[in-house]
């Protein structure tokens, strides 16, 4: 192995690495508010259902 092709991939060992943490930090700021988003609206769903079945 050269120097050259040695430079080469530990360069793109870091940027996989870098993609996978900004991917994480992706679904943790994205994923987050889609889940409580999801959460609020199954509430909001069942409320008004669950008020008219006890009434």
């Amino acid at each position: 192995m050269t120097v050259h092709e040695f430079s080469v991939n530990s360069q793109q060992s870091t940027v996989n690495s870098q993609q996978s943490t900004t991917l994480m930090w992706n679904n943790l700021f994205f994923g987050v508010p889609q889940v409580i988003a999801i959460l609020y609206e199954n509430t909001h769903n069942q409320s008004p259902q669950h008020i008219g079945g006890t009434a």
